[in-house]
């Protein structure tokens, strides 16, 4: 391919198209390459609504703060104005996370690639990026890209190996917005039951303390409250880590045991193994129970001691496993590129920006991981609309 493209941008997910939407230049002078048809990953975001973005994004809950001057040129106002004129209503839950009207991820998918109808797609891998005058791109089917810029939106899995000719600075690749295998304590029979609870932690004084639903699974724990422990844990370089969950966050310890004790005072009929009926999900009251050593729970609840009655309750209110490993499947990764080491998105070769999973950012779930999706792509393009206008 002897053209020489103005851009080439290398991955057409999230940022990629939005880089490619942003950008002001004639469509033929636009090239994505991406081994994966365009958009894909959008689909499954959101569990296939597409969690936009999120009306209360908190700098602080990034990884850096560094996201900053990145996040405030296009915050979420600017992306929901954005994507009106694209043809998307968003909506927002009780929780901030903004979905298309339509609940359907398809719908953005679609209308992104409405803007950039005309831009050349090339599906193929890209295998190595170098530069001479201008920057060559080798791709696997053994065609060469030419391009004066180079947008890196392509996640970070061969992001080093790509780009190993420049002597760029790499960050560790890390597993975020994952679940957690537990410690041998954790009992197997748990599995597929979900809790509502609070999560926490203590990372050396840095405290997570968020309510959400917890999905056990047959070695541990998930569900997006873990997923957004896991990115607290990620950034404080925790492992081996001891999590708490209270269960029944809307009654205290105190207000539980009155009612175990009423029960021990007045349901005769009531056995000890059954003392959570209609309190807590059967198998999690009988790990409780088991947990808590509470011995012949054939018997009446009329004999359980206050002793009993204050384990159970503490178990309750503190129910702590020792997260030890994450899980392989994860919803992002971190590593990639440092912030520090680039100039407004720019590496240290002119012409060669990185956006989105390329950078090693990443946020809690609720629409963080996308808005940096969208935020980093048109910065990289309003800084090559800048030089080259």
């Amino acid at each position: 391919m002897d053209k020489i493209f103005e851009v080439a941008i290398i991955g057409g997910g999230a940022s990629g198209l939005f880089c490619a939407n942003s950008l002001r230049f004639n469509s033929d002078e636009i090239i994505i390459i991406d081994k994966s048809s365009l958009g894909k990953k959008l689909l499954v975001t959101g569990n296939g609504r597409c969690n936009l973005t999120n009306k209360n994004i908190d700098i602080d809950k990034y990884n850096t703060i560094l996201t900053k001057e990145v996040i405030e040129s296009f915050d979420q106002f600017k992306t929901i104005q954005y994507f009106k004129k694209l043809g998307i209503e968003i909506y927002f839950d009780k929780e901030g996370r903004g979905y298309p009207l339509s609940d359907k991820a398809k719908d953005v998918k679609e209308r992104l690639l409405a803007g950039i109808e005309n831009v050349k797609y090339l599906n193929d891998e890209v295998i190595k990026v170098t530069k001479n005058q201008v920057f060559e791109i080798k791709i696997m089917s053994g065609e060469k890209v030419f391009a004066r810029n180079v947008v890196m939106a392509c996640g970070n899995n061969n992001l080093e190996k790509i780009l190993e000719g420049f002597k760029l600075s790499f960050e560790r690749q890390k597993k975020v917005l994952t679940g957690f295998k537990v410690n041998k304590g954790y009992d197997c029979h748990l599995f597929g039951t979900r809790v509502n609870c609070v999560v926490k932690a203590n990372f050396n004084g840095n405290k997570f303390c968020e309510n959400g639903q917890v999905q056990f699974k047959k070695d541990g724990i998930s569900g997006i409250v873990v997923f957004n422990l896991s990115a607290f844990a990620q950034k404080h370089n925790a492992q081996n880590f001891r999590v708490e969950l209270e269960l029944l966050p809307s009654i205290t310890k105190d207000e539980l045991m009155k009612i175990l004790i009423f029960r021990s005072q007045n349901c005769q009929n009531l056995l000890v193994k059954d003392v959570f009926v209609g309190i807590l999900d059967p198998q999690i009251a009988k790990y409780i129970l088991t947990r808590t050593k509470i011995e012949n729970q054939q018997r009446p609840v009329i004999n359980l001691t206050l002793k009993e009655i204050e384990k159970l309750s503490q178990s309750v209110k503190s129910l702590d496993f020792i997260c030890n490993e994450t899980y392989e499947d994860c919803q992002v990764l971190s590593g990639g590129i440092d912030l520090k080491s680039l100039d407004n998105l720019q590496t240290k070769v002119e012409g060669l920006y990185v956006c989105g999973e390329c950078c090693n950012v990443y946020g809690p779930c609720g629409g963080y991981n996308l808005q940096w999706a969208w935020s980093s792509g048109h910065f990289v393009a309003k800084m090559i609309n800048k030089r080259l206008n």
